[in-house]
């Protein structure tokens, strides 16, 4: 009686022991899972940082963008402009040759009307250029 009474305490102490292991062990597991969750936190956190950080440099680039198809739209549109005004200058120097042009014919009919005009006044006058 007295071995089964000692078997028992001892099954006892050992079950006990057992509990208390389990029970540390489940601590240290809820503890290292605590751990883990931290950790996943601050990593979540570091993303979503980073993300941001993404997001930012994202709607910068693309207002800079913006900026310079805008700027790039006012400078074809000048362009189109200039070379509009380019046009109508080529066509009023055409215009302004063909007077001068013109205009140089008429001259030069004149100084010959002229010169014949003075040759029949020397006929007349009987005196000859020289």
């Amino acid at each position: 009686m007295w071995q089964r009474l000692a078997r028992t305490a001892l099954l006892t102490t050992a079950l006990l022991m057992l509990g208390y292991s389990s029970t540390a062990m489940a601590k240290q597991d809820e503890q290292a899972a605590r751990e883990q969750l931290d950790a996943l936190g601050q990593e979540i956190d570091a993303m979503a940082e980073r993300l941001s950080a993404t997001d930012q440099a994202r709607n910068s680039a693309q207002q800079e963008l913006r900026e310079v198809e805008t700027e790039l739209a006012q400078t074809h549109q000048r362009l189109d402009q200039l070379q509009a005004e380019r046009r109508q200058l080529a066509d009023e120097t055409t215009l302004l040759r063909q007077h001068r042009e013109r205009l140089e014919g008429e001259h030069a009919a004149q100084y010959d009307s002229l010169g014949q005009q003075l040759a029949a006044l020397y006929r007349l006058w009987g005196q000859r250029p020289s």
